[in-house]
């Protein structure tokens, strides 16, 4: 299921959701490189029982940070992390995995929309994107 929500949150700030022709996605992924974005977002998947996820992404270049739905999501362009911080867990893969289950296992998206979009300027500071646990935290590392 983890896996599934990273894969979902992931969605606001991938090609796959600029080529459902969704012009603010796709306006925001032409600014990566050189800006700093940061937008609300909400997906909804599913009809009958519909899931929704809320909350925030930040993102720059191929670096994201992704919190809502009681999750924290870091990408540092290498290494993706998921972070539950109630139960004081986080999970630990390549951020290549993320891009192919994407492409085999999203459906269902039946609502996409971004909000209070911003852009910052770019930075070299990827800080916001590592997690950061403590000695507290159980931290699985699949990679």
């Amino acid at each position: 299921m983890k896996k599934f929500l990273t894969a979902i949150l992931a969605l606001a700030l991938t090609a796959a959701a600029a080529a459902q022709n969704l012009p603010d996605v796709a306006g925001i992924l032409g600014r990566l490189e050189s800006n700093r974005v940061t937008s609300a977002y909400r997906i909804v998947v599913g009809t009958d029982a519909p899931v929704i996820y809320e909350g925030t992404a930040t993102a720059q270049g191929n670096c994201f940070r992704i919190s809502g739905n009681g999750l924290e999501i870091y990408c540092d362009g290498s290494t993706l992390t998921v972070a539950d911080p109630a139960a004081m867990e986080a999970y630990v893969e390549d951020a290549s995995s993320l891009e192919e289950y994407i492409k085999s296992n999203i459906g269902g998206v039946t609502e996409f929309k971004l909000s209070g979009t911003s852009y910052g300027p770019k930075s070299d500071d990827k800080a916001p994107f590592v997690f950061e646990g403590g000695p507290d935290w159980i931290v699985t590392d699949l990679r």
